[in-house]
């Protein structure tokens, strides 16, 4: 994943629904966000599940997550909930996040009558990305001017790629470590005219070419650039040889870009968001 990728031209053409992928690609696509958390980041056992938090960007809301949950292993669940809490306030933690990959319903009526509440994430993948066309520049990030590039562009986006408000400093900080020890990359993604307009990353887990992250600049927003670097990243599969897979939010926009680029819903996660917790001292 060294190179950059440049592509220009017309659009991809519509394609008709693909066979269903392999398990064991859905189970890399699951796999690759159970990564991306623990990159970089202390992992603390629990019971059942794990605990990743990521020292000095901890109270960030990916720089701190329960997941991995182990849904026969987790006891009562109310007892679970107090000592999943305190372990998340000791770590540094504000506000409890878990992922919960299977119907877990016990739990669930635990966690909403805890005042959690659950955000369904779709998982997607597309077998056979194709060399498409795309009017954007992938540049990989490896200096601190590229760095500096990308926190800008994040300080003008107002939000984090996940949905939770982060400060721009916190979310680059935590990319940038999740790339230096994990196998996570990160692209400025350029106009035509060389102007830097968004930013993604990719990782390669399980024979996955996993897409994350893909922030647009709120300048150029409306004008395609989401699109055009999905098909990017799917020229980039392509190449590598590789099936391409993401994650979006149920019901919001990039869930249909991903969509009309050729990607199937494969599979979901729930994300839960917990109250603050009160600070420990």
């Amino acid at each position: 994943m060294s190179f950059d990728v440049s592509i220009a031209g017309a659009t991809r053409a519509a394609r008709a629904p693909v066979e269903a992928p392999p398990l064991s690609l859905v189970d890399a696509l699951l796999e690759s966000d159970a990564a991306y958390f623990d990159w970089g980041a202390t992992c603390e056992p629990l019971e059942g599940a794990v605990l990743s938090y990521m020292p000095g960007l901890a109270g960030t809301a990916a720089g701190c997550v329960v997941h991995r949950i182990a849904p026969n292993a987790i006891g009562n669940p109310d007892t679970w909930i107090r000592h999943m809490e305190g372990a998340f306030a000791r770590a540094g933690g504000a506000r409890p996040r878990l992922y919960t990959q299977t119907s877990v319903p016990q739990l669930e009526r635990a966690l909403t009558a805890h005042g959690y509440r659950p955000r369904e994430e779709i998982g997607m993948i597309c077998l056979t990305p194709e060399r498409g066309t795309s009017a954007v520049r992938l540049l990989r990030v490896s200096t601190d001017a590229g760095w500096d590039a990308k926190r800008a562009l994040h300080g003008a986006s107002g939000r984090g790629p996940d949905g939770h408000d982060t400060a721009a400093a916190a979310w680059v900080d935590l990319e940038r470590r999740k790339c230096e020890q994990g196998d996570m990359a990160v692209y400025l993604v350029a106009s035509p005219e060389g102007e830097i307009c968004a930013t993604v990353a990719f990782a390669v887990v399980g024979g996955l070419l996993r897409m994350k992250n893909l922030v647009v600049s709120s300048a150029w927003r409306g004008r395609g650039v989401g699109s055009a670097t999905v098909r990017a990243a799917h020229d980039m599969a392509a190449e590598l040889g590789l099936p391409i897979g993401c994650f979006a939010l149920a019901g919001e926009q990039a869930a249909s870009i991903y969509a009309k680029s050729g990607m199937e819903i494969v599979a979901s996660q729930m994300e839960w968001v917990g109250p603050a917790l009160p600070a420990v001292h």
